[in-house]
């Protein structure tokens, strides 16, 4: 049985990508990396709450963040090279490593996100691993579906709302669902248009994310994450609360 190695944050994406893993037959083992991001400890009490979160390896690198140098954007918690690094570990043990990154997710902030990066990477990492493997290959299986669409393809595959709602999406240090940061927006979004409900500490349609991008859409000025699909799907879910855009 083959082995794959998933990178993951235990967010809505990483969980369905372990899962579907899990799914397509294969041996997962599941990562997660501490690199300093101030919502580690939370995203390790989602792990624990899973019953096989003795499968899943552990490591430490917590002053990773607090040690980089400028060029992230801690606004949105975004380091350009964080898929790279996770890949340089995954690779040490397993010749597939698969990391989340959804369709709209490739633009300048983050090019380790790209079709273009998966593919140098894995012939970088082929040539610099052929000493103990044939190939290295780094791969994204969700690249070409947004996150509304994953999440209605886990329910469809047997994924229970129950255990999306254990999932951690959010920014936010301490709150489960902070509802201001924009993972918790675009994880509301994902939800509505899945019929799902759940509890957020701030309603995401009222953060001051959400309204920075109903001011986007409707100046029309090109944001640098909202494609037209993710466009069509904010106006959506958002007609469901009444806010027209």
């Amino acid at each position: 049985m083959k082995t794959v190695a998933v990178m993951i944050s235990w967010g809505l994406d990483s969980y369905i990508m372990y899962y579907y893993a899990k799914k397509q037959g294969y041996k997962v083992v599941p990562v997660w990396v501490n690199l300093g991001q101030p919502y580690a400890e939370k995203e390790l009490e989602a792990i624990n709450s899973f019953e096989f979160a003795d499968e899943i390896i552990k490591l430490e690198l917590k002053d990773f963040v607090n040690k980089i140098p400028t060029g992230v954007d801690k606004q949105h918690q975004i380091i350009p090279w964080r898929n790279l690094l996770l890949w340089v570990i995954g690779a040490n043990w397993w010749d597939e490593v698969r990391i989340g990154a959804l369709y709209g997710e490739e633009h300048w902030k983050e090019r380790d996100k790209s079709d273009k990066f998966f593919s140098l990477t894995t012939e970088l990492f082929t040539y610099i691993f052929n000493i103990v493997r044939p190939k290295t290959v780094m791969k994204t299986p969700f690249s070409h579906l947004t996150k509304v669409w994953i999440v209605e393809r886990a329910l469809q595959n047997g994924i229970t709302a129950e255990q999306l709602a254990k999932t951690t999406t959010c920014y936010d240090e301490h709150d489960h669902n902070c509802g201001n940061c924009s993972t918790c927006f675009k994880r509301r979004i994902a939800l509505t248009l899945n019929w799902i409900e759940e509890e957020f500490k701030t309603k995401p349609r009222e953060s001051d994310y959400c309204k920075e991008i109903i001011e986007e859409i409707r100046s029309g000025n090109k944001n640098w994450r909202l494609t037209p699909e993710r466009i069509a799907e904010t106006k959506e879910a958002l007609s469901k609360v009444w806010i027209t855009i």
